[in-house]
């Protein structure tokens, strides 16, 4: 798993670069549970009810699988979503 961190001001963006969805999902909880552990550790406070996640694909899906939103307590679906395949960028 590639995990990169990307800081401004003080908002942190991770991103991991996997090969499956339950990859991504459980990837995101044991980093999301060890930054909250360094958190806790150096007196920090993580405002939880920022924290969102959003899975992004290369790979085509199927028309009916929609992409999820999540925060640490809830899953979500939006309320919009499109799904592009190749053909449409020609």
């Amino acid at each position: 798993m590639d995990a990169t961190f990307t800081l401004f001001a003080d908002d942190t963006t991770l991103s991991l670069t996997v090969d499956s969805l339950v990859e991504a999902i459980l990837g995101m909880e044991a980093v999301q549970s060890d930054i909250k552990a360094w958190s806790d550790a150096s007196g920090l406070l993580l405002n939880q009810s920022k924290i969102q996640q959003m899975v992004f694909s290369v790979q085509e899906l199927e028309r009916n699988q929609a992409l999820l939103l999540h925060s640490p307590d809830e899953i979500r679906f939006p309320t919009e979503h499109m799904i592009y395949t190749s053909d449409d960028h020609k």
